[in-house]
């Protein structure tokens, strides 16, 4: 495969699996997170966020950064804003979802039919095959330089890539979220932020 995808499940996870109750482990989405274990080696329904500038290590805590990548970065293949008109991008949250891009960005939502429900952003095509899915990752992804891209936890703030993301993010003016599809701030876009807390628990597709 010429990209790695996580399927939501497994190394996309928390594993609380031999973990006492109380115990700590890692986000797999983001390092700066981590979870705590429950009764019956079942993890948080939320993360928790280390102080800032740090990052968490298992076993270990909150530490200064120590260079962790994520083990669950997303799929590279999640092309979600307008880059051109013809584009076709996918929604980073209902698999069954895209848009074909034109002038004044990206087009009301089209979905795939029920015998092939998930949309394919690498062929471009419906599909039945659910591991196609756009999954990205918690980290800013920069598609090209001189575009904004969205916050996975935040539908008010975006970054700027030049190539890579300018930290820290940049926050919409208020009342506005950033439109993913565009790449830019608006007032009547829908918040889509797939790493906020209130998203951890709800699955990607419809």
């Amino acid at each position: 495969s010429a990209y790695s995808m996580c399927t939501f499940g497994d190394e996309c996870e928390p594993n609380c699996t031999g973990h006492l109750n109380g115990e700590e482990v890692s986000d797999p989405k983001n390092c700066t997170r981590f979870y705590v274990c429950m009764p019956g080696e079942m993890p948080s329904d939320f993360p928790f966020s280390c102080p800032p500038d740090t990052e968490f290590q298992e076993t270990v805590g909150c530490v200064p950064p120590y260079g962790c990548e994520p083990i669950c970065k997303g799929s590279p293949a999640c092309h979600m804003t307008c880059l051109s008109v013809g584009d076709y991008i996918a929604d980073p949250i209902d698999c069954t979802a895209y848009y074909v891009c034109d002038i004044s960005g990206p087009s009301e939502a089209n979905h795939c039919p029920g015998s092939f429900p998930n949309y394919d952003p690498v062929a471009q095509k419906c599909a039945d095959d659910e591991s196609v899915c756009c999954k990205p990752g918690c980290e800013p992804q920069c598609e090209a330089t001189s575009v904004q891209v969205p916050d996975p936890t935040d539908c008010t703030k975006f970054y700027q890539c030049y190539p890579n993301p300018i930290y820290p993010p940049v926050s919409c003016p208020d009342g506005e979220v950033f439109n993913i599809g565009t790449g830019h701030c608006d007032p009547t876009a829908e918040c889509k932020a797939w790493c906020s807390p209130s998203n951890y628990s709800k699955s990607v597709s419809v």
